[in-house]
C-alpha cells in the first residue's frame, strides 16, 4: 500500500508541522500585546412603551441629544443618585 505523502502548508488551514514552515510563513515568534478600543463599552438594551419612546425621544430633541446620549445620561445619573443614597 502507497503511503500519502505530506503536503506543505499552502494554504491557511493546513496545520504548521515544522519551523521551516513556521518560518515560510514570516510568522512572529512573539505575540503583540493586545490593547483595547477605547469605545469598547456594554451595550445595555430597553423595551419602551410608545409614551414613553415618545417623552425620551422629545426630550432629547429639546436638549440637542441623541435618544442614546439622553438615555445614557438619565439612567447615569440616577443610578449615581441611588449610589449616594446607599451610602448614607
Amino acid at each position: 500500500m502507497a503511503r500519502r505523502a505530506i503536503k506543505s502548508a499552502s494554504d491557511q488551514f493546513t496545520p504548521i508541522m515544522s519551523e521551516q514552515e513556521w518560518d515560510e510563513k514570516s510568522w512572529a515568534r512573539e505575540s503583540e500585546p493586545l490593547t483595547a478600543s477605547p469605545q469598547l463599552g456594554a451595550t445595555i438594551a430597553i423595551k419602551l412603551d410608545l409614551e414613553c419612546d415618545l417623552v425620551v425621544r422629545h426630550a432629547a430633541r429639546l436638549l440637542g441629544m441623541t435618544n442614546s446620549q439622553i438615555v445614557k445620561h438619565v439612567a447615569v445619573t440616577a443610578a449615581a443618585e441611588a449610589f449616594d443614597e446607599v451610602k448614607r
